[in-house]
């Protein structure tokens, strides 16, 4: 009898448990939605109404579209879709461009034995203390220098000498194992 009354505040307790978890949860999911639905909520108010509504309100009472229309309307200033594109051209470039050059310079600093290689890797170190912040008026000059600026290579060349990939990269093929690369 009396391990039959354990075993019902056993379940009891894991039920409350488990009330109290869900609960939990879905307030944290609410608080983590909260401000993607207000953000839809807003992008289908009139522009002044956005911005003047008092109170606000959460669902608007005459929702349009039109503010959709303005970003991917290319007779906007600005399309969204071109902005994007421009971004993906020049992330991806980047990145692989990026690559091209850190792999290279990650192995030599990694596997490679010659004089003078930690002074070099050190001073891969001794850049990253900088904050990419303090390159930019000089980025600007050599750009505009150049004669680059308004366009992509002025976007793209900058992240080119970048420190961070060679870093990292180096600190990865570090772990992997020489006799993997002998094998």
């Amino acid at each position: 009898m009396a391990s039959t009354v354990a075993k019902n505040k056993k379940k009891l307790s894991k039920r409350v448990t488990a009330a109290i978890i869900t609960v939990f949860l879905w307030a944290f999911a609410a608080f983590w939605f909260a401000p993607i639905f207000w953000m839809l909520s807003t992008s289908m108010k009139s522009t002044t109404l956005a911005v003047i509504e008092t109170p606000p309100q959460w669902i608007p009472n005459n929702p349009t579209l039109e503010n959709y229309k303005i970003i991917f309307a290319p007779s906007g200033g600005l399309s969204l879709i071109k902005a994007t594109l421009n971004s993906v051209i020049v992330a991806v470039s980047t990145t692989l461009a990026t690559l091209m050059l850190s792999v290279p310079a990650a192995y030599a600093l990694s596997r490679l034995r010659f004089r003078g290689r930690m002074f070099i890797f050190w001073m891969y170190v001794a850049v990253l203390a900088f904050p990419a912040v303090l390159f930019l008026i000089p980025h600007f000059f050599i750009i505009n220098g150049m004669g680059l600026t308004n366009s992509y290579l002025a976007l793209i060349l900058p992240g080119l000498g970048g420190t961070f990939g060679v870093f990292l990269l180096r600190q990865y093929m570090l772990d992997i194992p020489k006799e993997l690369e002998d094998a």
